[in-house]
């Protein structure tokens, strides 16, 4: 009988270790995820954080009087951090627990958006990232948060352009979160664009080669009067040897290639991975 005693009693004592180290390793690792989230505003009055000063002073400022309009007009918040480092966390983790150690959103309703971006490093190691709270995440899918991301941000983030890509992706985010379309008219909206600008470079392409072909055929005519040959025999020696009595417009293809008052505070919004991101 002492034996047990004597085994339960030094399982518990290992039990209770465990736990108490467990504890410890939770604690270190939420602080020094603390540490690696740039220092929380508690004026309620910044929703905008920009480590790497991607936007201007005025930029930053319309931006971050926007997200505070939004913040006041719905019960939506909507951050934006900008920051030169991840700490070894990929996007995701790094958006989503940082929502969820700061709280963005409403208690309850977990309504908040984190639009991460880190512009540092080489080509495709630039990353960007929206975290959508429990509450948004029926109205804005995974699915669509990466529309955004791939059509709203990075063609603009590729050209320097911060301000226009995060202003881009809030008018889409922010009717999607009010619900007052649905993101399948945003998904529909995106295909009909790509599919347009898809049937515009046919286009383009087959009006170059008519103006290729008119040209051809004027020059082959002027070497044929002039040469005495036949019209055919000089088209076919002028596509073999580049041009006949007049210049290619070489050029003609490259050229196409060519403020406002503060918000309520964070309300303890929820966080549960949702969200979609990418790289440039």
């Amino acid at each position: 009988m002492n034996w047990i005693m004597k085994f339960l009693l030094m399982m518990k004592f290992k039990i209770k270790s465990a736990l108490l180290y467990l504890f410890l390793f939770l604690g270190l690792s939420s602080l020094a995820e603390n540490d690696c989230f740039p220092k929380k505003d508690n004026s309620n009055r910044i929703l905008v954080y920009d480590e790497s000063d991607i936007f201007s002073p005025s930029e930053e400022r319309a931006l971050n009087q926007r997200l505070v309009q939004i913040s006041n007009n719905t019960s939506n918040q909507i951050v934006v951090v900008v920051v030169n480092d991840l700490c070894g966390m990929d996007q995701a983790m790094y958006a989503t627990d940082l929502g969820q150690a700061w709280g963005v959103g409403t208690k309850g309703q977990d309504n908040g958006i984190v639009i991460l971006i880190k512009p540092t490093g080489g080509k495709g190691n630039r990353r960007t990232f929206i975290a959508v709270g429990y509450g948004l995440e029926g109205v804005i899918p995974d699915a669509t948060a990466k529309l955004v991301v791939e059509n709203e941000m990075i063609p603009n983030f590729k050209n320097g352009q911060f301000y226009k890509g995060v202003d881009a992706a809030l008018d889409v985010l922010v009717p999607l979160a009010k619900q007052e379309f649905n993101y399948r008219a945003y998904g529909d909206k995106v295909r009909r664009s790509k599919d347009e600008q898809g049937g515009f470079m046919i286009l383009v392409v087959l009006l170059f080669v008519v103006f290729y072909l008119l040209a051809r055929i004027s020059s082959s005519r002027k070497y044929a009067q002039t040469n005495g040959t036949g019209f055919w025999t000089a088209f076919m020696m002028g596509s073999l040897l580049g041009g006949m009595g007049g210049s290619s417009n070489r050029g003609g293809w490259d050229d196409f290639n060519s403020g406002g008052g503060g918000f309520g505070g964070f309300g303890g919004g929820g966080f549960g991975g949702g969200g979609a991101g990418g790289s440039w």
